[in-house]
Order: structure tokens, then C-alpha cells, then sequence
């Protein structure tokens, strides 16, 4: 650390909230400077970051009193919870990897050693359901529906929503709040990581035509939206509409399946007339018993639009998926 960083820290510790603008006109210093003194410190952990561009402040994190404590994982489990693993704090802060990791560990008064080995342990025993780059959520169809309700010819998932005990996924955590805030950040970060997924999977697959689940709530932006956007695919477009109920009731709200096919069935209206493709891809940004993605390929088949249609979701549920552990 320089004599400079370690002024511009005791300023910060001393000031409270700070701006990259506060800290050069004290120094009076270059603003590239100043970030770079600023990058640093973070990177030391030293300093935390709050807000987005333009209004971003600088403060220095709450001291517990006590020491860091030195936890015992390898180094290959690190990486993986670097790698996967994000915490997004109430006051809309995000603390990713290891960091993040003990964070929610010490918050719920958990041994680090042990939840990490675990955390791990359930990537792994999950990733067995991941081929291809997707996970294969059909079977869950066949044990949510009967042959003769059952219209989706194909499920899959891109990632997990969430694990048990640790709650949201990275993209789960993401994409969650990205809608909830209409957070474009959070958006990005996960359509980084998705669009060559789908695209990948559009190769692969080879559907002559594409649709993507309406979003209940009106928000601005809408996430499926964005997505379209992003993707650029030059396949024809499948148009569904959401009918706007006195009260909009989400999917995910309604416990029983009865309901979600219900709601779905109402309010799930397809444009598109004297249209026909043999295998039409439909996209969602979650799915939890497929009730929806059911439906649309129910009055898909029934219009004749599509002779077989495949479910793709961002994120979906992984219950009634069986571990298999080795012997």
C-alpha cells in the first residue's frame, strides 16, 4: 500500500461515506488516479463500495472487534465458491466468492469448514444432471402430468434456481433481483452468461421457430425483453400475449398446480394464426412445475402451430431431481 492509499483510506475511515470526487479534490488528484488508489483498496478488502454510477460511495466496513479467523478450506473448493457463490446483502451490496461465503456463514453463526465442504459437495451432486451444457428436466413432466395432460415435449434448464440450505443460485440471486428492481446490471451480468448458452442450444437443436413466455408484472425494463434482444435470433417469432387482469397474480404465487394451469390456461393467448413449424422453441425465465410452458404448447399443438415444442428456462426448480451418490 502507498503513503497516498493509505491517506485516502484514513479519510474514508474518518469521513464516513465518501465520493471518488471527495477523495481528488482533497488529494487533489487526477480522477483516473484516484480510481486506481480506489480499485486497489477494494481489492484489499479494505474499503467497500456502495451504489452505481454516477452516485457511488466509498465507506470502510462495519469492524466486527475481532480478528479475521483462518478457515481451513482447500484450495480447490475456494475456487469453486469463487467461482459460484454471491451474497446480495440487504442494503443492495453484493459480496461474491469466498468473501460473500463467510459472510453468510458468520450471519447464521455456521462453521465455515463444514458448510463449505457441503456447499461443494451439492454443486457437485448436481452437476450430474447437467448434459450438454443443459439439465434435462422432462422426467419432471411425466411425474407432474399425465400422458394424455402432457403437451411439452422436452424440458430444460439452463442452471439451477437454487440449493437446499444455501438458498438462490448466482444466476438464481441475479436474476431474481434484476426483476424484482428492474436492475439492468443484474440483467447484464446474467444475459452475459446465457446468451451463448441459448445460442449453443439453438444450434444444437435446431427449432424453425422461436416464442418467449410474456412476463406477468409490467415492469421497465422487462427482462424476457432484454433477452430477445440479445439474442438476435434470425428464426420467425411465435407472439404469446399475457391477458392484463384487475390483479395481475404470478405463477410462482399459486401453490397448488391446479391453479398455475388455471391461470395459465386464462390468460396465455397465442397471436399468431395459419402458422405451422415442426419444432418450435419456447423460452422462460423460470420454471417450477412447467404448468405454464405446458399450456402454451397445449394450444400451440391444438392450433396447429407446432407439431413438437421444447421448454428452455433460464433457471428452474430442481425438486423430484434424484441424487445419485457413488457407492
Amino acid at each position: 500500500m502507498t503513503n497516498k492509499q493509505r491517506e485516502i483510506l484514513e479519510y474514508i475511515k474518518n469521513e464516513g461515506f465518501v465520493t471518488a470526487h471527495n477523495i481528488a479534490k482533497v488529494f487533489s488528484i487526477g480522477g483516473s488516479m484516484t480510481h486506481r488508489h480506489l480499485k486497489n483498496l477494494l481489492e484489499q478488502g479494505l474499503i467497500t463500495k456502495q451504489g452505481i454510477p454516477p452516485k457511488v460511495f466509498y465507506s470502510a466496513p462495519i469492524n466486527t472487534g475481532s480478528p479475521d479467523p483462518i478457515f481451513q478450506v482447500s484450495n480447490k473448493d475456494v475456487d469453486i465458491i469463487e467461482k459460484n457463490f454471491t451474497l446480495l446483502e440487504p442494503d443492495g451490496t453484493e459480496i461474491t466468492g469466498m468473501n460473500g461465503f463467510i459472510k453468510w456463514c458468520t450471519d447464521r453463526k455456521l462453521e465455515v469448514e463444514d458448510k463449505a465442504k457441503e456447499y461443494v459437495s451439492l454443486l457437485r451432486d448436481y452437476s450430474q444432471f447437467k448434459k450438454s451444457g443443459v439439465i434435462d428436466a422432462t422426467q419432471k413432466l411425466y411425474d407432474t402430468f399425465k400422458d394424455d395432460k402432457l403437451f411439452l415435449d422436452k424440458l430444460y434448464y439452463l442452471h439451477s434456481y437454487s440449493l437446499p440450505v444455501f438458498g438462490r443460485t448466482k444466476i438464481g440471486q441475479w436474476l431474481f433481483h434484476a426483476k424484482q428492481s428492474q436492475n439492468k446490471i443484474l440483467m447484464n451480468k446474467v444475459l452475459e452468461i446465457i446468451v451463448p448458452e441459448i445460442k449453443t442450444f439453438i444450434e444444437n437443436e435446431k427449432p424453425d421457430s422461436i416464442a418467449f413466455v410474456p412476463p406477468t408484472i409490467k415492469r421497465i425494463p422487462q427482462f424476457m425483453k432484454e433477452l430477445e434482444k440479445f439474442l438476435k435470433i434470425n428464426l420467425p417469432m411465435i407472439k404469446i400475449e399475457k391477458i392484463q387482469t384487475t390483479i395481475p397474480v404470478q405463477q410462482k404465487s399459486l401453490k397448488d398446480i391446479k391453479d398455475r394451469i388455471i391461470n395459465a390456461n386464462s390468460t396465455m393467448v397465442i397471436q399468431n394464426k395459419n402458422i405451422h413449424y415442426k419444432k418450435v422453441l419456447l423460452i422462460d425465465d423460470f420454471t417450477g412445475s412447467g404448468a405454464t410452458l405446458n399450456i402454451i404448447a397445449k394450444k400451440m399443438k391444438e392450433q396447429y402451430i407446432a407439431e413438437n415444442v421444447i421448454g428452455l428456462t433460464i433457471t428452474g426448480s430442481m425438486n423430484g431431481f434424484e441424487i445419485v451418490k457413488e457407492v
